[in-house]
């Protein structure tokens, strides 16, 4: 049988199928640069997208008609942030698709109600246990996490390794740890309430075997609360904890934030198949010729990569450290993109 891999989308409205186009790219690199050759990523391994942005939307329509308790709710959350959100709200005839509402209403939902983040853990959490559900003794399950879906994963898998079962028999997690846990644009400090993410169960030899973290130094997201291994105490041996740090030149669009882009870097794709199947899944010499084909630029001209390059080195500039910090980061990434790209969709 196949072993599942389990993609989590970051923040925003994502349909059913969102991570098609990731799994044909990883089809792409595994069928050109694996061991086996084509065909052997659908042999080898089975992808299931988990949705939870569904969960915010309903909330969000709900909170929009029900006017009469948005005052007593901006009141007990008491952030300056959620009070102008609730307000919006209140005052709004019919739900928008505008990029604040869409990401700024998951994030401060998230991480200031408790409520709604244990509702994304069952969500998150029950998708999980149906794509494990008759895996062979020898298969295994992997997740692979994108920014917000990195705190989501994070808090999911804890939680299945900390709460008791009804019946006494353990925790939930204790059953079947995943394999791997790949976390690109890693927001799961920026975003931890309690424990914090550097002490909890979700690092390898406990909720997981081994733990993966992606990095880019442009990328406005990850650089407010990195999750680095120099801020780990304890860190787990090397072979079990993988810090990919990408170089400031590997811009290959706009969104310099997007899964995908951080998933073609080889320092990114390289450790994680050899992790998902084995050593040699992608051998030397296929990883030498892919280093060798690999554009950091892509297709992008030089006028173009500078003017990138520039925006990119602001738009991390003056952000706190505090979690809220991720609605300017995001705002500014699509400022970005929309500057370059003459669009306004994320």
């Amino acid at each position: 049988m196949a072993n599942v891999i389990f993609l989590l989308h970051g923040v925003g409205e994502h349909t059913q199928g969102w991570e098609q186009s990731v799994v044909a790219q990883m089809r792409a690199f595994c069928d050109s640069s694996s061991q086996r050759g084509e065909g052997d990523f659908d042999r080898r391994f089975k992808c299931v997208g988990i949705n939870y942005s569904a969960l915010f939307k309903d909330l969000l329509t709900e909170w929009a008609t029900r006017r009469d308790n948005i005052d007593d709710l901006a009141s007990q959350v008491g952030a300056e942030l959620v009070e102008r959100l609730l307000g919006w709200i209140a005052g709004s005839d019919e739900v928008e698709k505008d990029f604040l509402w869409t990401h700024a209403f998951d994030v401060v939902t998230y991480r200031l109600l408790p409520t709604v983040r244990d509702a994304v853990k069952v969500r998150v959490g029950l998708q999980l246990f149906e794509g494990i559900q008759g895996l062979d003794e020898n298969a295994n399950w992997s997740i692979i996490a994108h920014s917000f879906g990195t705190a989501v994963a994070h808090d999911t898998l804890h939680a299945w390794f900390e709460q008791p079962l009804p019946d006494g028999r353990g925790t939930l997690g204790q059953s079947r740890a995943p394999r791997l846990v790949q976390m690109v644009a890693n927001v799961s400090r920026l975003l931890q309430t309690s424990p914090d993410a550097f002490d909890s169960t979700v690092r390898p030899g406990k909720a997981c075997d081994f733990y993966h973290s992606a990095h880019h130094p442009f990328d406005p997201v990850t650089t407010i609360k990195p999750f680095l291994p120099a801020n780990w105490p304890g860190p787990p041996s090397p072979e079990k904890y993988r810090l990919a740090v990408l170089e400031h030149d590997y811009i290959q669009q706009p969104n310099i934030h997007d899964l995908a882009q951080y998933l073609r870097h080889p320092d990114v794709v390289i450790p994680l198949f050899r992790c998902l199947a084995f050593d040699t899944y992608i051998t030397k010499d296929k990883e030498a010729e892919y280093r060798e084909k690999f554009q950091l630029h892509g297709d992008l001209t030089d006028p173009v990569l500078i003017d990138l390059r520039k925006r990119l080195e602001k738009a991390g500039v003056g952000l706190s450290d505090e979690w809220a910090a991720l609605l300017v980061a995001w705002n500014r990434i699509r400022e970005i993109r929309a500057l370059l790209e003459g669009d306004n969709d994320d």
